[in-house]
């Protein structure tokens, strides 16, 4: 389901990065404008001073003409793009409609992750419940092995002729990591309302 998911949210963004290379392309072809009235602008620059030196009445009014005309098409085009630079390139409806279909894909698979992530953790107690009670029984048989049979009461003599029990000298069992592990996740308080939320579907 998680790449039916991204397969879907990566043909949603294809599409919306469609709409802005739409919105883009409009920009630059107004950009593209504001560049060739420049240019012209430049040029009729250059011929105005030419026929300024040239003492060409004529070449430089016909120049200057130019140059104004150039600047005001450079302005029109610029006054354009500020017009549309905070236009959204994607309309009211799109946008809620593409929000939807998001939001309905994100709900979808995280629903089913609940459910997933629930039927593990209902395993993972179910593990710990399994282990915790032959973990004891396997305790009291190295227990038993030792005091009663072997008759070593994990005890040592100090100086003084004291006997003194010491844990670390009992014959147990001493891996309580995996135990440990599974007390921590599913004793946590997101672990509780994960099984809630479990029991609660299935109630349902």
């Amino acid at each position: 389901m998680t790449n039916k998911t991204m397969q879907t949210l990566k043909q949603i963004d294809e599409e919306l990065t469609a709409f802005l290379l739409k919105g883009k392309e409009k920009e630059g072809k107004l950009l593209e404008e504001v560049e060739v009235a420049k240019a012209s602008k430049a040029e009729a620059v250059n011929e105005a001073i030419k026929a300024k030196q040239e003492d060409n009445a004529k070449a430089f009014a016909k120049a200057n003409q130019e140059q104004r005309t150039a600047k005001d098409i450079a302005d029109f085009y610029l006054a354009k793009l500020d017009e549309i630079k905070n236009d959204p390139y994607i309309s009211e409806e799109d946008y809620t409609a593409y929000t939807a279909r998001i939001m309905a894909e994100l709900d979808q698979l995280n629903n089913e992750s609940k459910a997933k992530a629930g039927a593990l953790l209902k395993e993972l107690v179910q593990i710990k419940e399994d282990f915790e009670p032959v973990l004891q029984a396997g305790q009291e048989l190295l227990h038993k092995l030792q005091h009663t049979l072997y008759k070593d009461h994990a005890e040592t003599t100090t100086v003084t002729g004291t006997k003194v029990h010491l844990d670390s000298l009992e014959n147990k069992y001493r891996d309580y990591s995996l135990i440990n592990w599974l007390e921590y996740i599913t004793n946590g308080h997101g672990a509780l309302q994960l099984q809630q939320h479990t029991e609660e579907g299935e109630d349902e």
